[in-house]
């Protein structure tokens, strides 16, 4: 019974810490991550054509210039609010970037921090 509900976690933080952490020796290995995650979301939006100048409530092309701004204000919690995300899937995918860069950017300063404390 719990063995069956402990493997899912076991499974995932085996390829957590030895794909993207690196263990804690390859903080270059999450930054990596941390550029694949934002272009990938770029793309996301760039796809659905839902973010738009703040203000704005017309959907439309975006150039993919846009796309990659928005990913990384996004991803970095910044959030200058130039550009907001205009559809509920463009939302969805902007609090999910939002959480991932909360989590990649702490382990990347944790495993920056492992590596040169020694």
């Amino acid at each position: 019974g719990k063995a069956i509900i402990f493997l899912p976690l076991l499974v995932l933080d085996y390829l957590f810490a030895r794909y993207i952490f690196g263990y804690g020796e390859r903080p270059l290995r999450v930054f990596a991550w941390v550029l694949g995650t934002i272009i990938a979301f770029a793309l996301a939006y760039w796809f659905c054509g839902g973010i738009g100048p703040s203000g704005s409530s017309t959907l439309g092309f975006q150039k993919l210039s846009e796309c990659f701004h928005f990913s990384v204000i996004t991803f970095t919690t910044v959030g200058f609010g130039n550009y907001v995300p205009l559809t509920d899937l463009c939302k969805w995918l902007a609090d999910c970037e939002a959480l991932t860069g909360v989590f990649l950017s702490s382990v990347f300063i944790v495993g920056l921090t492992k590596k040169y404390m020694r």
